[in-house]
C-alpha cells in the first residue's frame, strides 16, 4: 500500500513540475507568434486589398465609358469590358442609374466571419467598409 502511494505522490510531483517550468515556455513561443507572426499576417493582408482598389478602379473607367455610350451607369457588371477577375475579391454592382453608380469589392482575407467590403461611387471615391486586416 505504501508503495502505491508513494508512486502517487510521485507522479503528482512530476505533473507539478511538468506545469511549473514547461507551460511557460509554450506561452512564450504563442506570444512570440504574436510578435512576429501577427504582423505579417496583417502586411500580408493589406497587399490583398490592393486587388480591391484595382479592380475598383478598373470599374470606375469602364462605367464612365458606358455612361457615355449610353447615358447611365451599368448595373450589370457582365455589360463593363475588360474586367479582369479578382483572385480574391468579388464585384457587384450594388446600385445604378443615370446619375450614378455603387460598385462593391468583397472577400474574406483570413477566413474568419468578418469580410472585407470595399464600395466605390460614381465619383470613384473608393472606402474601406469593413477592414477584415484588421478584425
Amino acid at each position: 500500500m505504501k508503495g502505491v502511494i508513494i508512486f502517487l505522490l510521485f507522479i503528482i510531483a512530476l505533473l507539478i513540475v511538468y506545469f511549473v517550468f514547461f507551460k511557460p515556455e509554450e506561452a512564450a513561443e504563442t506570444e512570440t507568434e504574436k510578435v512576429f507572426t501577427q504582423p505579417y499576417q496583417k502586411g500580408a493582408l493589406k497587399t490583398k486589398q490592393l486587388e480591391a482598389k484595382q479592380l475598383l478602379s478598373a470599374i470606375c473607367q469602364q462605367q464612365a465609358m458606358h455612361q457615355a455610350q449610353h447615358g447611365e451607369y451599368s448595373r450589370d457588371i457582365k455589360q463593363l469590358q475588360r474586367l479582369s477577375r479578382g483572385k480574391y475579391y468579388t464585384l457587384s454592382i450594388v446600385r445604378a442609374d443615370a446619375n450614378g453608380y455603387l460598385a462593391e469589392a468583397r472577400a474574406n482575407l483570413d477566413n474568419d466571419k468578418t469580410e472585407d467590403v470595399w464600395q466605390m461611387d460614381e465619383n470613384c471615391r473608393i472606402k474601406n467598409i469593413v477592414d477584415d486586416a484588421t478584425q
